[in-house]
């Protein structure tokens, strides 16, 4: 089945699928570069100039009809005429730089993380057993992203970090800061932090600077 299917369409337009091989332990993807340009990540210029060719083998993708799925990816090097730059491309921001999983398998393995509460080895079962065949080491720096709130309420939980008025005043912990949003928050106010978690405010408050200096240590 996989050999009539079209994958060309699970990947960023710039990637042409080469060749598929199948084995019992997962489906192989060739996959190589068709782009003739690429933003410099350092200062940004577009080069043309290709200075060669590097490969990334054995990256993890999402599974396919339950199959685990291997990528062996070819990349255009380029080098950048302003700034002479020796850089890889990457294509749709497909890949994660010296990581052995793609951008979008990463992010699933961290939306499974942060359902269980950042434990590492129960994340790491429950994508094996979902056919994403990674360690332990690779599941231990997948980040937990934090749960998205908007501006607006994360400014509402920075002014009331404080008990009282007077910033000289003691700072919450975070259960208290939890009770806190959750007695006065209102739902027509701040809907998504109704049944905001310890867990989830743990998280919000690690990826904020201004919110992690306000509170107890």
């Amino acid at each position: 089945m996989q050999d009539s299917f079209d994958f060309r369409g699970f990947f960023p337009k710039e990637y042409t699928v080469k060749e598929i091989s199948s084995s019992p332990e997962a489906l192989t993807l060739d996959l190589e570069s068709t782009s003739t340009h690429a933003p410099c990540p350092k200062c940004g210029f577009s080069s043309y100039r290709i200075h060669g060719k590097r490969k990334r083998k054995n990256i993890v993708d999402l599974p396919f009809l339950e199959r685990p799925v291997l990528l062996n990816i070819t990349l255009n090097e380029y080098i950048c005429p302003e700034c002479m730059q020796i850089f890889a491309e990457n294509p749709g921001d497909f890949l994660l730089e010296r990581k052995s999983v793609t951008a979008r398998c990463e992010n699933h393995i961290s939306e499974v993380k942060h359902i269980l509460r950042g434990n590492n080895a129960k994340t790491k079962n429950v994508v094996n057993s979902g056919h994403i065949p990674v360690q332990s080491g690779v599941v231990r720096y997948v980040p937990v992203r934090p749960v998205d709130i908007c501006d607006t309420d994360r400014d509402w939980i920075y002014k009331i970090c404080y008990k009282g008025d007077d910033p000289s005043e003691h700072p919450y912990s975070l259960e208290e800061l939890l009770e806190k949003i959750h007695t006065t928050c209102e739902r027509e106010l701040h809907p998504d932090l109704v049944d905001l978690s310890l867990y989830d405010l743990s998280l919000l408050v690690s990826s904020d600077k201004r919110l992690k200096e306000r509170i107890k240590k």
